[in-house]
């Protein structure tokens, strides 16, 4: 395996991640999907697993190109989590809303 093997690999997993995030309805479907991504056992890390096949100086730059996509995949959790809180927010105060003038 060679870096741009790697690079390639990444911007897979970058877009079918956050294609994933984009689909995810409600909070604990969001939790499948980060784990399935960034867990201990997600596909980043199983990927990043494979760092050891490269030439020692390639090893930083594999790094340098994965650190930005887990935090973007970070933050992009973070904030389909908040989207999703809110929404559920919504839903529950137009439920428990009553009409006073009843």
């Amino acid at each position: 395996m060679d870096l741009d093997s790697f690079r390639g690999q990444l911007d897979e997993l970058r877009s079918r991640a956050l294609a994933a995030v984009g689909k995810a309805d409600d909070p604990a479907e969001l939790d499948g999907v980060e784990s399935q991504y960034l867990g201990r056992k997600g596909e980043l890390r199983t990927l990043l697993g494979g760092i050891g096949q490269l030439p020692a100086d390639d090893r930083p730059r594999v790094g340098a190109l994965a650190n930005p996509i887990r935090e973007e995949l970070e933050a992009a959790f973070a904030a389909r989590r908040a989207r999703l809180d809110e929404i559920a927010l919504d839903v529950r105060i137009a439920r428990e809303r009553s009409d006073v003038t009843l």
